[in-house]
């Protein structure tokens, strides 16, 4: 399997996996189980399970990420704060997810995730303070940002990554 092909397969294991995700986190919206609130003074988001495994974190993010894309072409910027407030609090885990037994992660890239996930949770002000600005350009800046650091958060969430 090429480089390429491998891409796309974790691309769609990231899609399936956020779509069970949601699913999950439906059902326990509905039966109240399991469930964190989180909410700020722009916007809540209600029935989020924070997530048990490196890979669910990679997956809620991946979500919230592609919430906040949806917000800016909306212009619905006033928005941004809940999404991102979500990516904070699991980016802020990560490391703890990633070190977990059995993640898949390699003991060698524990360092890296750890500096990239504390990079990636403290976008969360600035992307805050864009979206409350109505400032569209710096949204997209700071969102642009984040997709980058995402990317080498969710290369490590790959099931080829084994040596832990």
């Amino acid at each position: 399997m090429n480089r390429r092909q491998g891409l796309i397969i974790s691309r769609i294991m990231a899609a399936l996996a956020a779509l069970t995700f949601a699913l999950v986190v439906t059902q326990g919206c509905s039966e109240g189980g399991g469930e964190a609130h989180h909410e700020g003074e722009h916007g809540e988001i209600e029935g989020f399970t924070e997530p048990k495994t490196y890979a669910e974190a990679c997956s809620v993010i991946h979500a919230r990420l592609e919430e906040i894309e949806e917000l800016m072409k909306t212009g619905e910027l006033d928005h941004v704060h809940a999404e991102a407030a979500v990516i904070r609090d699991v980016a802020k885990d990560m490391a703890g997810l990633a070190a977990k037994r059995g993640s898949g992660v390699p003991s060698s890239a524990l360092r890296e995730i750890n500096l990239t996930a504390k990079d990636l949770a403290a976008k969360f002000d600035r992307i805050d303070e864009a979206g409350d600005s109505g400032n569209l350009a710096g949204t997209q800046k700071v969102y642009d940002e984040m997709v980058a650091l995402f990317e080498v958060l969710e290369e490590y969430a790959e099931p080829d990554h084994d040596d832990h």
